[in-house]
This record gives C-alpha cells, structure tokens and sequence, in this order.
C-alpha cells in the first residue's frame, strides 16, 4: 500500500497494536510490497477476480472469533427480545404490510455475518416490527422457504458439474428427511410458543 504519511506494513502493525482479532485483508498492485506485510495477513495482488475477493472475505469472516461474538450478541438479544420490543398488535398475515415485511427482511439480512442465525434475525426483526411472538416465528419459517432454495439453487450452480447420479440421489434423501423433520420441528416449536 502506498500511501502518503506511512505505508500499509506501519498501518497494520499499528492497526494490530490497537484492535489484535480485527480480521485485515491487504490488496496491492506491487509484490514487492506484498512481502513486507506479516505473516497471517492474506494479501490479494492486482488484479484479482471477484471470486477471489469473496473467497478471502469469507475466510476472514468465518473466523472462530466472530462467529462466536455474533452467536454470542444474537443470544443476548433473544433473551431480552420479550422485553425489548412490548404490545405486539401483528397476529396474522391479513394484518402484515408490505413494509413490514420488507424491513423484516432487511432484518434478515443480518444472517450474512457468520454466526448469526437466520430465523432468530427474522424473529427479532418481527418483533420489532410488532409482531406477536408467535407470527413472527411462523414469519421466519415461511421466509426461510426461498431463502434457503436460492442458497441452495446457488450452491448447486455452483458445483453442479461435481455431482454423480449417487449424489444427486443422497441429496434427494436428505431434502427429504431433513424437510420432515423440519415440519415436526416447527409444529413443535409453535406449540410450545403458544
């Protein structure tokens, strides 16, 4: 990196003194300069591709540390949830707007940073949008839906050209039990809600 009152080695070992477990990824035109960095940081040289980018940005995200500050923090918010967001008046679909919705959705999107899960985001998300307890659970099962068939539709994409017949036919098996069980678990889940 260059820059005009220190370079990117002074940067990051002062950025490392600060904030140690701050995930940091250095990208630079010059491999000269990319061995003056320490050893652990990943360093993309110019030009990349964008799969590159986003395999060192999960590598950095996916870290024990903060998965387990996330998982940590969502824990938390789930037990003062109740407390946090009171007098729901959302108990059905009939009552539930399109914007509400949409910003529970946004709340959703929080289940990028690793660690966070995906169906507490969206409880939390509709109950602060007033949901009662109940419907926003539902909420988050009818909302995982297309999520999860568009993570999953991407991921086979992705890797389709790796599959044999046996493993199209143990990922059939395991969509199938893995959606039984599933409904069990969500019937339930809601029972014990109510």
């Amino acid at each position: 990196m260059i820059m005009p009152v220190m370079d990117g080695a002074t940067l990051i070992a002062q950025v490392r003194q600060r904030w140690p477990a701050l995930p940091i990824l250095v990208m630079t035109g010059y491999v000269e300069v990319a061995k003056e960095f320490p050893t652990g940081i990943p360093v993309l040289l110019k030009p990349f591709k964008p799969r590159e980018l986003a395999y060192q940005i999960d590598q950095l995200l996916e870290s024990p540390l903060t998965v387990s500050i996330t998982m940590l923090v969502g824990g938390v918010i789930l037990l003062f949830v109740d407390r946090l967001f009171r007098q729901p008046v959302v108990e059905s679909e009939e009552r539930l707007s399109f914007s509400h919705a949409f910003r529970i959705g946004l709340w959703q999107c929080l289940a990028m940073i690793p660690g966070t899960s995906r169906s507490a985001a969206t409880i939390i998300g509709g109950m602060q949008q007033r949901l009662t307890r109940k419907f926003a659970a539902e909420f988050s099962f009818y909302l995982a839906v297309p999520t999860m068939c568009a993570a999953t539709g991407h991921k086979l994409l992705k890797g389709y050209h790796y599959f044999t017949a046996a493993h199209v036919q143990l990922l059939l098996v395991g969509n199938l039990v893995a959606f039984l069980v599933a409904m069990a678990a969500i019937r339930l889940f809601i029972g014990f809600l109510q």
